[in-house]
């Protein structure tokens, strides 16, 4: 059997769908959280995963955290199940105002981005005999780790230093999500990013039409009316997608628009 390249494109295959399951605006009605099974998937229960369950709850905080998440398992029978729970803030749904809504699923993508990384640790049959331990030391390990981080957003708060791109984007390192062991050769931080907003999600709204048009655009020389384009559907991915403006913009001058550029020039080249 080839080797599969396991990076970023190959994690959004596999836990994309999980994603898709989640809607926040469910989670108001009683118990308060929304229950996704991976058993429900196969290709994930091929993977061994049929008896991890992911819960995404809301709680009041006693910080301003936006959100964290936590692991553990109860024995049922011999068989251990095991939970990740993604916990968010009671006020990040104060209101349903845009900023609000961006910071929700902001929020919800980090915490999952982190979950992938451990389930990846869960996968069978390299499932560890230590994994309980392993999750739980690295998992204990990551939240000291954020917990320094806030040092540095008092700084700014302060005036001291420059503003981190976490703070604006929700960005961090690769080693910030990363467990140890976790088999994956992509870049846990770039994955974030492409769960926000990647080709996929971006012709959803950049469409076959303004596609060809943006071509024509392009190749007549009318950067004014390309620019137009690119310009409607970041302003649709803002307002449908709930991603802010800025991240709309770092995604388009990191990827997006050199890709699309190209396409349109490649005939005349």
């Amino acid at each position: 059997m080839p080797q599969v390249n396991r990076d970023e494109q190959w994690a959004i295959n596999q836990f994309r769908p999980l994603l898709d399951e989640i809607d926040l605006s469910k989670i108001p009605s009683s118990p308060n959280q929304v229950i996704v099974r991976l058993s429900k998937h196969e290709h994930l229960r091929k993977k061994g995963l049929a008896d991890c369950v992911l819960i995404i709850r809301r709680r009041i905080f006693k910080s301003t955290v936006n959100g964290y998440y936590t692991f553990s398992y109860r024995i049922a029978g011999e068989q251990p199940i095991f939970f990740l729970c993604i916990f968010l803030n009671e006020q990040l749904f104060v209101s349903d105002s845009p900023a609000l809504l961006i910071k929700r699923r902001q929020t919800l993508i980090h915490e999952f981005t982190h979950c992938i990384a451990a389930l990846l640790l869960m996968e069978q049959p390299n499932r560890s005999r230590s994994l309980i331990e392993h999750l739980t030391h690295d998992i204990v390990t990551h939240s000291k780790l954020n917990i320094r981080n806030h040092f540095q957003s008092l700084l700014v708060q302060f005036g001291n230093g420059p503003i981190p791109m976490a703070s604006l984007l929700g960005i961090y390192p690769d080693e910030h999500f990363r467990l140890n062991n976790a088999n994956f050769q992509g870049s846990f931080s770039t994955l974030y990013k492409y769960l926000i907003l990647n080709f996929e999600i971006f012709e959803k709204y950049f469409t076959l039409e303004f596609r060809e048009q943006f071509k024509e655009y392009i190749n007549n020389g009318d950067v004014d009316k390309a620019y137009t384009i690119f310009n409607l559907v970041s302003s649709a991915l803002v307002s449908r997608e709930y991603i802010s403006a800025d991240f709309v913009k770092m995604r388009i001058r990191e990827q997006l628009l050199s890709h699309y550029y190209m396409e349109a020039i490649k005939e005349s080249l």
